[in-house]
């Protein structure tokens, strides 16, 4: 039997986290609405999918496989931290030359309306997110969620003592906001990797052919784990890129506006995520206690995420008027349309992560295909049909999608 109260305190503990970080992120959000505007907004949110997009192209899936192998005590951190950094910084080197060819020769294509110097300075950030989710997996793997919860909050706060600081001094506008994300992702990386390299067990040295292997193992476990990233990443934001394609800015302002709202009821989901994964393999070879867990934790997720959607549903128009002001009406009708799909996405994450820590990740990629062919054919059709609302529905049937595919093939591989 798991140790049942440690357990359940990880996650309480990295709950509190999630929602600390994701009130620093919300004040954020508002400065940038309030002081910029839809259009500012939605430019903001669109820059930032170019290092976002290029971290999950590149992570090559290390984050996952250390939470695996750690968790599973078969390798041992200064091996993990050795290799997971000699890739992170290879990627980081191939993104950035790949980045600077998008903001150069395809910006207009790809990023219509969005200014080159602001696309740069987005890209420079490139490495630095990279860096930080390979050395959050590290952290999680070694299931230190005090150390992990400590990491990952130092960026949103840093982000946001800076965008105050730009508006108390009057600079506020979009390239010293993305300075700012610049900024706190730089020291998330500091902090990481200053708790990583002083805890006892980095004094372990492993001989230098025992880290060619773990590479191979690392890319082995990493690259099928890493394709399932890229579809999902492509399932989160494809309908982002897609409104700024079609609808501008403008209204990519708005639809963001919404969906970063709508995710914070992802919060709950996501704190039992980070402590599930690392516990799920750790159970690997434990079917009875694994089987009784993950159903439970994926009930109680879907009730309390459903509980917490019925609640932003009756407030969500006075919020958002207090919060952001009268031009992102458009926003409430958006958000309210996103919650089921929203409510659908929090217990398909959990059975995913079941499925991910018996080792078997390829499952997880089947499903994440089938759901991005939807929700891009989706949004390709709907939007320039219907505008924000298409969007909205595309994301909804594609999430719950999501949580039919991934009960089935949980249920199947469970057996």
């Amino acid at each position: 039997m798991i140790e049942r109260k440690s357990f359940v305190l990880a996650i309480a503990g990295t709950l509190a986290r999630q929602v600390a970080s994701g009130l620093l992120a919300l004040a954020t959000v508002v400065l940038v609405a309030r002081l910029l505007g839809p259009e500012g907004n939605g430019a903001y949110a669109v820059a930032l999918l170019l290092p976002g997009m290029l971290a999950t192209f590149l992570n090559l899936g290390v984050s996952s496989a250390n939470v695996y192998y750690l968790a599973s005590r078969r390798i041992d951190l200064r091996t993990a931290f050795a290799v997971t950094f000699f890739i992170s910084g290879l990627c980081s080197l191939v993104g950035l030359v790949v980045g600077g060819v998008i903001c150069v020769f395809l910006r207009d294509a790809l990023f219509p309306g969005i200014a080159l110097e602001a696309l740069l300075l987005a890209l420079a950030s490139f490495p630095f997110v990279l860096c930080l989710q390979a050395a959050g997996g590290l952290m999680q793997g070694l299931q230190d969620f005090r150390a992990f919860n400590l990491t990952l909050l130092a960026p949103p706060l840093v982000t946001l003592v800076g965008v105050c600081a730009l508006a108390i001094l009057g600079r506020f506008d979009l390239t010293g906001v993305i300075a700012c994300y610049l900024c706190g992702q730089v020291v998330g990386v500091v902090v990481t990797t200053t708790l990583l390299v002083r805890r006892p067990s980095w004094a372990t040295v492993a001989p230098t052919r025992k880290r060619r292997h773990y590479l191979s193992e690392v890319l082995g476990y990493g690259l099928k784990a890493y394709a399932s990233n890229v579809v999902t990443f492509f399932n989160y934001r494809t309908d982002l890129f897609l409104v700024n394609f079609f609808l501008g800015p403008s209204a990519a302002g708005i639809y963001v506006m919404a969906m970063q709202f709508g995710e914070k009821l992802w919060l709950f989901s996501q704190a039992v995520s980070t402590v599930f994964l690392p516990k799920v393999s750790e159970l690997a070879h434990n079917d009875v206690e694994r089987q009784r867990l993950t159903p439970r934790i994926a009930q109680w997720t879907f009730l309390l995420t459903l509980a917490a959607a019925l609640l932003l549903a009756l407030v969500s128009g006075p919020l958002l008027t207090f919060l952001v002001g009268p031009d992102f009406s458009e926003a409430t009708w958006v958000l309210l349309l996103l919650l089921p799909g929203i409510v659908a996405w929090a217990p398909a994450r959990i059975l995913a992560n079941d499925i991910a820590g018996r080792g078997k990740p390829e499952i997880n990629l089947r499903i994440a295909i089938l759901v991005m062919v939807v929700n891009l054919l989706g949004n390709l059709i709907l939007i320039p049909i219907i505008g924000l609302t298409g969007a909205a529905m595309a994301t909804v049937i594609s999430y719950c999608l999501m949580l039919l595919l991934t009960s089935v093939f949980y249920r199947k591989s469970a057996l």
